[in-house]
């Protein structure tokens, strides 16, 4: 028997997934991201799970969620404390499965939103007024750009 633990913080979330369920779960992230700045975020967390995300559910069970169908990560306690740089835009998303989120990207000075959706990596980042959603470009059925932000207090 070992003694070595992996430890991970308890990250209180809602999945949204492609077939428009949605759950209430505890992801457990590392305390640590690689980038070394802070815990670590749900893109990196979506990437080293792999297959499988291994997930608490609301109800006290233990599942493992295929990570291709997580559509979208809603994280209630509000922004991490990292920061992006860029001009927010507000945006209107349409998720498969018919999820659908309002808020603030982060677009970098000089970028279309068509644009700022192209770069590198598969997560987007949605700022809301009830805390951040982590959207997955591959299940993107629609962002279209607003001309007024909404309020995030």
């Amino acid at each position: 028997m070992s003694d070595l633990r992996v430890v991970r913080l308890v990250q209180r979330a809602r999945l949204l997934l492609a077939d428009g369920t949605a759950m209430g779960a505890n992801l457990f992230v590392a305390p640590d991201s690689p980038r070394g700045a802070g815990p670590q975020t749900v893109p990196e967390l979506m990437t080293e799970a792999g297959a499988v995300l291994p997930v608490r559910l609301e109800d006290g069970r233990f599942v493992l969620v295929g990570t291709a169908q997580v559509a979208g990560v809603m994280l209630p306690e509000g922004p991490p404390t990292e920061t992006e740089i860029g001009a927010p835009v507000a945006v209107r998303v349409e998720l498969a499965g018919g999820h659908r989120v309002s808020g603030r990207v982060r677009v970098q000075e000089g970028l279309r939103v068509a644009d700022f959706l192209r770069r590198p990596g598969p997560w987007v980042r949605v700022d809301t007024p009830e805390g951040v959603v982590w959207v997955h470009k591959g299940h993107l059925r629609s962002v279209e750009p607003l001309d007024t932000a909404p309020s995030l207090s």
